[in-house]
């Protein structure tokens, strides 16, 4: 990552949190209130006019911070952020006009929002595995077992007759 972004990652994100807290938690409770990444890096390009992609914040993190740090914290916002979708998700719903066009537009943007809390938080939102429906008819295995018996028996009882060349006397 060019020292340019790097300055202006540290620079932006110093800003925005007080002195009590750190950059990683800045971006985490972000993360945990249901924001991206990317809306983080957009507000970053925005203030400094530096093209600041999603990677390089991350990158600058777990340079900071150390991998294991970052990224544990990172899934726990994600789960955290699990309930912000599924606040978002009700919001979009609760306030969608009553017209068709925009009632269809806001459920897509709910179904959308759950599924990004089941995928964020299994545990809580992820839907259940789906149930295995197996059917055993005991009547028809028996009456199976019965026919292979029978022609079993059948093959057994008619011995193979071979048939001898007849004997030709001359």
């Amino acid at each position: 990552m060019t020292r340019p972004r790097q300055q202006a990652i540290r620079a932006w994100l110093k800003q925005q949190h007080p002195r009590t807290q750190s950059s990683l938690d800045y971006v985490c409770e972000r993360l945990a209130s249901g924001d991206y990444l990317a809306d983080i890096s957009r507000e970053i390009e925005e203030a400094t006019a530096l093209e600041i992609p999603q990677h390089a914040v991350r990158r600058w993190l777990i340079d900071e911070f150390g991998k294991d740090g970052v990224m544990q914290r990172f899934l726990e916002a994600r789960e955290d952020a699990a309930d912000a979708y599924v606040a978002k998700a009700w919001h979009i719903l609760d306030s969608a006009p009553e017209v068709r066009e925009a009632l269809d537009k806001a459920k897509a943007k709910a179904d959308f929002l759950r599924w990004q809390a089941s995928m964020a938080n299994k545990a809580q939102y992820g839907s259940a595995p789906a149930a295995v429906n197996v059917q055993v008819n005991l009547s028809q295995l028996h009456l199976d077992a019965l026919r292979q018996r029978k022609t079993a028996s059948a093959q057994i009882a008619a011995p193979a007759v071979e048939l001898l060349p007849e004997s030709t006397d001359d």
